[in-house]
């Protein structure tokens, strides 16, 4: 999950029949961040979520969670097997729980 639930947004414009042009059009927010924003690739300004939100006739926060903390994704990677990838990913886990 994200500040911006991208895919609730986009599901809400599908079920009103709104293409991402009409929506850019009757908002004026950039045909691009509509296409970004509801493929989740990029965030947006409150103003530009203000304005989908609106012209949907949708709650702000329906999509929008203000105080959701950004996760931070760690990645270990080795092509070799037997490496120690799975005890290595465990013991981050267990040290960060902890």
């Amino acid at each position: 999950m994200v500040k911006l639930d991208y895919a609730r947004l986009k599901n809400i414009r599908l079920e009103q029949d709104i293409t991402q042009k009409e929506l850019a059009t009757a908002t004026g927010v950039n045909l691009s961040t509509i296409k970004q924003i509801e493929t989740g690739r990029s965030a947006t300004d409150l103003e530009n979520i203000e304005k989908l939100c609106a012209y949907l006739e949708v709650d702000i926060n329906e999509i929008y969670h203000p105080d959701f903390h950004d996760t931070k994704v760690l990645c270990m990677l080795n092509n070799k097997g037997g490496c120690g990838k799975t005890s290595l990913c465990s013991g981050i886990a267990t040290s960060m729980a902890e």
